[in-house]
């Protein structure tokens, strides 16, 4: 089933708050999602992230 952004490509230079989740919901919509992330660094919220592991 074809998504409402098929055929869109976008560039995610985001890093912070909302930003990733809305890329995410692009993405889910059908849109082809490149993410760039800062080298060495990667994605900040990425560590932020509670895991079963921390809890």
């Amino acid at each position: 089933m074809k998504g409402a952004l098929d055929g869109v490509r976008v560039l995610s230079f985001s890093h912070f708050a909302q930003a990733p989740f809305a890329v995410q919901l692009l993405g889910d919509l059908g849109a082809e999602v490149i993410k760039i992330e800062r080298p060495k660094v990667g994605e900040f919220e990425r560590d932020c992230l509670a895991s079963r592991d921390r809890l």
